[in-house]
C-alpha cells in the first residue's frame, strides 16, 4: 500500500494500450477511483467499469474483506485488450494461502512486476516477495531512488533483489510530488514514468518469447 503499485498497473496499461486494468482490492482501498475519465456503470458480478482513454478500468463494487471475495472480471463482449493489467492490492501471503483464480493468476504468471519504495522496510518487503515468488519471473520498480541508487546501497538487500537487478530487471523511478500528493488524477501520467512502463513491458515480452522458444 501507498507504493505506487496501482500507478505502475495503470502506467503499463497506457503504455501497452488498448488494454484492461483490473484492481482487485475491496472498493475501500481503491487508488484508481479518480484516475478515469468516464464512467460506464457496473458489469454483471458487481465490477464498477471506467474508461480512460484507450485503457479500460475494472473496480470493486463492494467491499471485499478477503480475496476470496474478489469476483473473477467478466468477459468482455467484444474483443480483447491487447493487455490485461492485474492490480493485486492484497497482501502477497494472504494471495497465495487463498485459493482462488488472483491465487492462479500470481502463481502462474510468467512475468510479475514488484513496486516498493527506497526506504528499508520497502527493500526489505520486496526481497521477501521476490523470494517468494522466485526472482527469475520478477521485475521489480523502486519509487523515490535516485538515479546512483543500487540495491548493495541497502542493508535490506538480499540474494533475490540482487538476482534481479543482475539480470537488468531492476527499475528506478523519482518521487513524482504530484502524484505522491494528489495520487492519480484524470491528468496524464508522468513522461519518465510511461517511459518506464514501456520499458517493463518491452522486458517482459522478450522474456515470454525467449522462454517459449526454448520450452519448444
Amino acid at each position: 500500500g501507498q507504493a505506487g503499485a496501482s500507478t505502475m498497473a495503470l502506467a503499463l496499461a497506457t503504455a501497452a494500450g488498448p488494454a484492461r486494468v483490473v484492481e482487485c482490492c475491496s472498493a475501500t482501498s481503491s487508488g484508481l477511483g479518480t484516475a478515469v475519465t468516464a464512467e460506464l456503470g457496473h458489469t454483471a458480478t458487481g465490477w464498477r467499469l471506467g474508461r480512460r482513454e484507450q485503457v479500460e478500468i475494472l473496480r470493486a463494487g463492494a467491499v471485499h474483506c478477503s480475496v476470496a471475495d474478489v469476483p473473477a472480471p467478466d468477459h468482455q463482449a467484444g474483443p480483447e485488450p491487447v493487455v490485461t493489467v492485474l492490480d493485486i492490492g492484497w497482501d502477497l501471503g494472504q494471495v497465495l494461502a487463498t485459493p482462488g483464480w488472483i491465487q492462479q493468476q500470481v502463481t502462474t504468471a510468467e512475468q510479475l512486476v514488484l513496486v516498493t519504495t527506497a526506504s528499508v522496510p520497502g527493500v526489505r518487503r520486496l526481497e521477501v516477495a521476490a523470494t517468494v515468488l522466485g526472482p527469475r519471473r520478477c521485475v521489480a520498480v523502486v519509487v523515490g531512488a535516485g538515479r546512483r541508487w543500487r540495491s548493495s546501497s541497502s542493508v535490506a538487500t538480499g540474494p533475490s533483489i540482487r538476482a534481479v537487478e543482475n539480470a537488468g530487471r531492476l527499475a528506478l523511478i523519482p518521487t513524482d510530488r504530484a502524484l505522491t500528493r494528489y495520487g492519480v488524477t484524470a491528468d496524464p501520467l508522468p513522461p519518465e514514468l510511461l517511459r518506464t512502463a514501456k520499458g517493463i513491458l518491452h522486458h517482459c515480452q522478450t522474456s515470454d518469447t525467449a522462454q517459449k522458444g526454448q520450452s519448444q
